[in-house]
């Protein structure tokens, strides 16, 4: 595994876009994206979990346009800076999925939010705190949302865990910080007890000390997924990618 190196200690964003990149084949997922939703130059798409870049900058290096939004700000950061290092458009809005509305006056053909994002309506991103008691009413707000700012026929190119997802403990690579060597580590856990997902990322040193940065939120089944969507007016369709082993992806149209 080749080592990653950072003249600074590297904030959540930038691990979790080195853990994206080793996960995935950047042109491979993009093309296969753009096979999938038929997407072509002309086509009005919004990217709502944009992070730091993937896949969107892609497609805007291809000559797609792309409105892109993001709520956290060192994914808007390290966006940016992807984004001049590939001599691209670099605007994102900041925006959370509730307010999408005020920020944008445009309906799309496709909206995408990847990346398992979705499930983080409750709240949870880098956080070990969200709102357990309302997440099935913030997952069917959300929804609401994406399907009226989508034109009629319009897609939701949504992914999630997998309902049997199994919990794993990886390490993804080596990381050089100030030329101190860390592994940095994938770890999930499904508390299926309490409908949790715990997701992290540990920087390990030599030693053994850790750094964590964790995720934790309401583990959203697909059932309860179809049955949302269904009640807020989308048809939904799953598919498989062959350039995503870890989540179900799932086209939902707006009926």
């Amino acid at each position: 595994m080749k080592e990653i190196y950072f003249d600074h200690f590297p904030s959540f964003a930038e691990l979790w876009g080195v853990v994206v990149r080793k996960l995935y084949s950047e042109i491979g997922f993009s093309e296969e994206l753009i096979s999938f939703l038929k997407l072509n130059k002309q086509s009005k798409i919004a990217d709502v979990a944009a992070g730091e870049g993937f896949p969107a900058l892609y497609l805007r290096k291809g000559g797609f346009t792309i409105d892109c939004f993001d709520l956290s700000d060192d994914q808007i950061e390290l966006f940016k800076l992807n984004a001049l290092k590939e001599g691209v458009d670099s605007t994102i809005i900041k925006s959370s999925w509730l307010d999408l509305k005020s920020k944008t006056g445009k309906q799309y053909e496709f909206i995408m939010c990847r990346g398992n994002s979705f499930i983080y309506a409750s709240g949870g991103w880098n956080s070990t705190e969200y709102d357990s008691k309302s997440a099935l009413k913030l997952y069917e707000q959300t929804l609401r949302v994406f399907h009226n700012l989508l034109a009629e026929g319009g897609i939701l190119y949504l992914d999630k865990f997998k309902d049997g997802e199994i919990d794993h403990n990886e390490k993804v690579c080596d990381v050089n910080i100030g030329s101190k060597i860390y592994s940095l580590i994938f770890q999930t856990k499904l508390y299926k007890s309490k409908k949790e997902r715990y997701a992290s990322m540990i920087l390990r040193d030599i030693e053994g000390n850790e750094k964590v940065f964790p995720n934790l939120t309401y583990s959203l089944s697909e059932k309860e997924l179809r049955e949302t969507a269904n009640k807020v007016g989308f048809s939904l369709r799953k598919t498989l990618f062959r350039t995503d082993r870890l989540f179900d992806i799932f086209a939902l149209k707006k009926r």
